[in-house]
């Protein structure tokens, strides 16, 4: 009888000190492990506890991820694009910008790596005053900060400069990735982000469709021709998002009435020497000349031999 005593005394013990513990481990667990037929084994109780503390400290990290995200603003696709006057750009009367689409899904790709590691998604465009209502989008979206480098520079390996420079002063280093898109829709140079790169001396890889990351390494998948190839590298990265990495997401009202009051920080920062390249001027390609109508087969062979040249 004394025997049963004792043990009944260490089983309701060990449940007083490890019943706190499950409190702070195992919400999930509280009215299942309150049962009597759970008391009566405390070795079995004593080993859901260690699971269940595990599981959730696989989970948990007090380490904070900061994401830094590049925007730029396109014209829309469907706005009918006029060269200026002057040859060196586009007549900008009636024409509405809207984030570049590749920059978007890599906002998207960033914003779910916060949902899941936690830390703070940032948006930097470099540009003029007309960006700030398509950085509201991106913090309407979810980012929580936003940086506007003033400045008219167009040459990809100076933007990729002032980029660098704002993100070095707003992280105070390097942050836990970078993302941007693959081009941008309106000149498809494709140089910025392994210029970033390079810049931070970090791996980058573009065109990436997929990412699968436990918050030390990532695994990037990237479309290839006849195939896809997947990459695997350490934090910190730069990636370029391609279509088909994810399905961005709409700003609710929520959001949008919180990037209202969100601040905008604008910088200026000053390139070191003059630009690489310089644009000269735009031009239309040439108009398609009308189509002819043939008789026979041997009247279009003696045409495409004699006038298109192609055979």
């Amino acid at each position: 009888m004394s025997n049963e005593a004792g043990n009944c005394g260490t089983t309701r013990q060990f449940f007083t000190i490890h019943y706190s513990l499950l409190i702070i481990h195992g919400f999930g667990f509280l009215t299942v492990f309150g049962t009597t037929s759970f008391l009566q084994s405390s070795h079995f109780f004593a080993r859901l506890i260690i699971l269940r503390s595990v599981s959730f400290s696989k989970h948990k990290t007090n380490y904070t991820m900061n994401f830094a995200v590049c925007l730029n603003q396109v014209p829309d696709t469907s706005a009918r694009i006029k060269i200026a006057p002057d040859s060196k750009g586009i007549d900008q009367a009636g024409v509405t910008y809207v984030i570049n689409p590749y920059d978007e899904f890599a906002l998207e790709e960033a914003l779910k790596l916060k949902e899941k590691f936690g830390g703070t998604v940032s948006v930097f465009s470099v540009g003029d005053d007309s960006f700030q209502q398509n950085i509201r989008k991106a913090l309407a979206m979810g980012a929580d900060k936003a940086v506007l480098i003033k400045s008219p520079v167009k040459d990809a390996s100076d933007v990729a400069f002032v980029l660098s420079e704002a993100i070095k002063a707003h992280f105070g280093g390097t942050p836990d990735a970078i993302f941007l898109g693959k081009e941008s829709t309106d000149f498809n140079d494709a140089q910025v982000g392994p210029m970033l790169a390079e810049r931070f001396d970090v791996p980058c890889v573009s065109v990436v469709v997929g990412l699968e990351t436990d918050g030390k390494t990532a695994k990037l998948e990237r479309e290839i021709e006849g195939g896809k190839e997947i990459i695997e590298v350490a934090f910190p990265f730069v990636l370029t998002a391609q279509k088909g990495l994810n399905l961005p997401r709409v700003p609710n009202m929520k959001g949008i009435m919180a990037a209202k009051t969100k601040p905008i920080e604008t910088k200026e920062i000053a390139i070191p020497s003059a630009p690489k390249s310089v644009l000269l001027n735009l031009d239309k390609p040439p108009q398609k000349q009308a189509g002819k109508i043939v008789a026979s087969a041997s009247e279009l062979v003696k045409l495409l031999r004699a006038e298109a040249k192609v055979i």
